[in-house]
């Protein structure tokens, strides 16, 4: 069994607006994606994700209009971590699953939304304990080369990142 087969597929957000932000999906179906450029960015920026769901085949929580957005984030994310691949491995795993998963709605919860219902403003994203905390293990003392300043300090943007920590680690 694949891990889609395990899971009711729902999606919490689907879509953006113009100004990049997510869109309400209310439980909304997963869509397959029919552009090849854009799979062949999903499948670049977010393999794992590609491959446990049925790749060209498999139906996502992320319109088409996302994946140039969640591709050139996966890119600078990249050049943050750079040098520590289980880093950018869970941070993918972490972005990609909350971007694309078709089972979004299983762990993802939108808590506030703007223009007028529309809009996701703030989510309850559900993270297993043991994936927090080894999210947080691989990054924790990885520094961004260019700044001289820990990627961590950066990816969470708080002056202390011990509460992020502790959120991950719940």
């Amino acid at each position: 069994a694949t891990v889609a087969s395990a899971q009711k597929k729902g999606c919490a957000m689907f879509g953006q607006s113009l100004l990049g932000v997510p869109l309400v999906a209310n439980g909304a179906a997963p869509q397959k994606i029919a552009d090849e450029s854009k799979l062949e960015k999903l499948q670049s920026a977010c393999p794992a994700l590609y491959s446990a769901f049925g790749g060209k085949d498999g139906e996502y929580c992320c319109a088409e209009s996302q994946i140039q957005t969640l591709y050139t984030k996966m890119q600078l994310l990249h050049q943050i971590v750079l040098g520590c691949p289980a880093c950018d491995h869970n941070f993918k795993h972490l972005w990609c699953w909350m971007t694309c998963a078709p089972y979004q709605e299983e762990f993802l919860n939108v808590t506030k939304t703007t223009g007028n219902g529309k809009d996701v403003d703030e989510v309850d994203y559900y993270v297993a304990p043991h994936f927090g905390e080894s999210l947080w293990n691989s990054c924790k003392e990885v520094k961004v080369s260019s700044m001289n300043v820990k990627a961590m300090d950066t990816l969470c943007k708080t002056d202390d990142c011990k509460g992020w920590h502790m959120m991950l680690s719940k």
